[in-house]
């Protein structure tokens, strides 16, 4: 199944604190079935220019109100699932859109075929300045290469514990006065 990419976007996940590629796609049917069974997918990007074409990654499908934030507002109006590509390095953006081939039986993936996964290595440098995304010309988004490895939960997270902890040894301290 070959879908169109709508979007790129760089993000940063829970589990790297380098920029991953994110795609956005209309979903069809065919694809929402997979998506309600599998969150985690095989995929291969197709024609999207120089960087990524033919390169076979794991992917994790999420509605677009969901990631990479909580954003109701922008999945209500547009309808869009995002792919997050896990196993590939932020390149850039790409010079076309391009598609995105969903690997949903064993035998579509041919490693004779697909080119090798690409190493940190032999990566060109990540390209954040291209031009704002634009659907008539099929030009890229410019995304925010700033950002924190630390989302809001994980601080509170952080917060909360230290503070767990320190009513925990008060209550100690109080308790051994006595």
């Amino acid at each position: 199944m070959k879908l169109p990419i709508k979007r790129w976007d760089a993000v940063l996940t829970a589990c790297s604190d380098e920029p991953k590629p994110m795609i956005y796609i209309n979903p069809t049917v065919d694809f929402l079935n997979i998506a309600k069974y599998n969150s985690d997918i095989m995929v291969r990007i197709l024609n999207p220019g120089d960087k990524y074409h033919g390169f076979v990654y794991s992917g994790v499908i999420d509605k677009s109100s969901l990631a990479p934030s909580c954003r109701p507002r922008f999945y209500d109006l547009t309808k869009l699932y995002v792919i997050t590509l896990v196993n590939a390095d932020w390149l850039g953006y790409p010079k076309n859109m391009g598609e995105v081939e969903i690997i949903t039986d064993i035998t579509d993936f041919k490693p004779d075929i697909a080119e090798p996964y690409k190493t940190r290595s032999n990566n060109p440098k990540p390209d954040f300045d291209k031009d704002k995304h634009d659907d008539n010309n099929n030009t890229a988004t410019k995304s925010d290469s700033k950002g924190s490895n630390l989302n809001t939960t994980m601080i509170i997270s952080a917060i909360a514990v230290a503070i767990v902890i320190l009513v925990a040894l008060l209550i100690y301290n109080l308790t051994k006065k006595k």
